[in-house]
């Protein structure tokens, strides 16, 4: 999972696996030395390595490479083309999903990549603002420190479906946007109370 490469001929090869990239489309090969049972992982600049049953053992950051990986997936997320977009947010979503991602990348993923998945929001394209929506939900499980997001993603919600007519017309979305915002009130419990009448607004308009 972390560290993956896309595999452009979707085949495996000596001693690597595979994996599909959830709905993405995108197929994942990751490294697994054969007689070591160590997982070494270079994702997002970042290289660990595991044992079976033993956790992280080991960490170190390449800040260049950090910086430039980082980068290439924000302007994937900005791409005009869809497949790009679909497959940067594959990516993402397998990094998180990981269990073996280590929190410290994670806050950094988030903290770089946030603003670009609440964009994601007003994507046209229903499947990509579908899997943007599933990526923050998956961030909001595992990160703490999201309060900076509030002043962005409430009014983006308010605008996204308490309007009227709502600019989003999927039941589905909807429903992630509650759930996003039900992680957001209890991970800011102090801070929410500023939002109330945007939150109501939020809920009237989804729960309707």
């Amino acid at each position: 999972g972390l560290g993956c490469a896309i595999a452009a001929d979707g085949k495996s090869v000596g001693g690597w696996g595979e994996e599909n990239c959830g709905d993405s489309g995108a197929q994942v090969k990751f490294r697994r030395p054969q007689g070591d049972r160590r997982l070494r992982s270079d994702a997002f600049g970042v290289r660990m390595t595991t044992c079976a049953g033993r956790g992280i053992m080991g960490l170190v950051h390449k800040e260049a490479e950090d910086v430039e990986s980082l980068q290439r997936e924000i302007s994937f997320l900005a791409s005009e083309e869809v497949g790009k977009r679909r497959a940067a947010l594959g990516r993402i979503s397998l990094l998180v999903r990981n269990e073996d991602t280590p929190l410290i990348v994670l806050d950094k993923v988030w903290k770089e990549l946030s603003i670009e998945l609440i964009k994601l929001m007003a994507d046209p394209v229903e499947r990509i603002r579908d899997m943007a929506l599933r990526c923050l939900l998956s961030f909001l499980d595992k990160v703490t420190s999201v309060s900076s997001v509030l002043p962005i993603i409430i009014p983006c919600m308010v605008y996204r479906v308490a309007t009227y007519p709502p600019e989003e017309g999927s039941e589905e979305i909807r429903l992630l946007l509650v759930l996003i915002l039900g992680r957001l009130v209890a991970l800011c419990p102090k801070v929410v109370g500023q939002y109330i009448d945007a939150i109501h607004s939020i809920l009237h308009a989804c729960l309707q």
